[in-house]
């Protein structure tokens, strides 16, 4: 055997012996796990938990694979178990995304409470404060970084656009209120449909007169389609921003998950 071999084999045992100090540090058992993440049974998890004890320094699962784990499974518990533990600023921004992920309200509060008094710049804290609020749909509008610069601007402009001079402008002339709105699209449909409908009956009504047989057949086809455009105006904002501001939430999803992932 040459020197290579040799190192070869004693690495590969002592890699083999540490990883196996660390799973009895875990009192981990695979088969008592996958039965706790298929099952809805919150105090057996619990009380599994319990018995890791992450404040062991030299425990060989990194912050990041224990998160990366917690949200691939759905299991706020062992974030929450692990959450105390993580005094480190890296260790606790980690668990901030992965509280994100899993939807926990109260956690991510508590870990920028803490991040607060640690070593990260007052920059760094206020996007993990923007990352928390873009989750609850909220975009202020003084102030946004450009993380997600399409998706927030969008929002933005929406917000400062008058519910009243859309729906005015769809009344004078429709599909022109979804224009304002930034609806180019739906504008244009809405534009062309009441055309298609509109300018017969305006025909109608020059050649025959308004009150006419034709005219009100006509009227009674066109009056429809214009009372939805103005009613699809009114109620349009509302719509979108909804649409937008959970468009913006999965990207904030999407980034945290690429953070446990990098």
């Amino acid at each position: 055997m040459n020197k290579f071999q040799y190192l070869f084999f004693l690495l590969f045992f002592a890699f083999f012996g540490f990883e196996l100090k660390a799973q009895q540090l875990l009192k981990f058992d695979s088969i008592f796990a996958a039965h706790l993440m298929q099952e809805n049974l919150e105090s057996e998890r619990l009380a599994y938990y319990n018995t890791i004890d992450f404040s062991i320094s030299d425990v060989t699962l990194p912050v990041k694979d224990i998160v990366h784990l917690t949200a691939k499974y759905r299991d706020s518990l062992l974030l929450r178990r692990y959450a105390p533990f993580a005094n480190d600023t890296n260790d606790l921004i980690t668990v901030f995304f992965g509280a994100i992920i899993l939807n926990i309200k109260n956690l991510p509060q508590k870990l920028l409470s803490e991040l607060n008094q640690k070593n990260i710049s007052s920059s760094q804290l206020n996007q993990l404060f923007e990352l928390l609020d873009y989750t609850d749909g909220v975009i202020h509008i003084e102030k946004t970084s450009n993380q997600f610069y399409s998706t927030t601007e969008r929002i933005k402009k929406l917000q400062n656009k008058s519910l009243f001079i859309a729906t005015l402008l769809s009344v004078l002339v429709p599909g022109s209120g979804k224009y304002y709105l930034l609806q180019n699209n739906e504008a244009t449909g809405a534009l062309i449909l009441n055309l298609m409908v509109g300018l017969p009956l305006l025909e109608l009504i020059i050649q025959y007169g308004l009150i006419s047989t034709a005219a009100l057949f006509s009227a009674v086809l066109f009056l429809p389609i214009y009372l939805a455009n103005v009613y699809g105006t009114y109620i349009s904002k509302k719509i979108l921003l909804k649409k937008l501001k959970t468009q913006l939430k999965n990207e904030v999803l999407d980034y945290c998950t690429f953070q446990l992932h990098h």
